[in-house]
């Protein structure tokens, strides 16, 4: 059976993110990652991506089907690229991608708001995250 890697991004957890995918299971092998610093893990100072692609490249066999969702998308884009001999296919589903367009006024000041929204470390509860977040 074929393997799916599942990498979440930076709001909560890879059980939340992608719980309507576990019937996926009845044809992959399923692998719901939990980044460092989301639960069940313990709480990290910073995040790191480039420390957590190296960890999802850690994780690859041949074939492996691997999908990464916002900042998983980016993580995903890393680790595929270390070790790109090993992915069948790579999926990657709203990778923010600000830091290429931050010459336009509207894309710097929805960057600066998401940087004082997580700098004010009020993430524990995700729903009341998320509301911040797209409001």
């Amino acid at each position: 059976m074929a393997r799916l890697l599942l990498v979440h991004g930076s709001v909560v957890g890879g059980r939340p993110t992608w719980g309507a995918q576990l019937p996926l299971a009845e044809r992959f092998e399923l692998h719901v990652l939990d980044r460092p610093g989301f639960p069940p893990n313990p709480p990290v100072e910073r995040v790191d991506f480039e420390k957590d692609a190296e960890l999802v490249a850690g994780l690859l066999e041949r074939g492996d089907h691997l999908v990464g969702h916002s900042y998983g998308g980016v993580i995903a884009l890393l680790a595929a690229a270390r070790r790109s001999e090993l992915v069948r296919s790579l999926t990657v589903i709203e990778p923010p991608a600000t830091r290429i367009a931050l010459d336009v006024p509207a894309v710097a000041e929805f960057a600066a708001g998401g940087r004082a929204l997580y700098a004010s470390g009020q993430t524990d509860d995700p729903e009341a995250f998320l509301r911040r977040f797209l409001t």
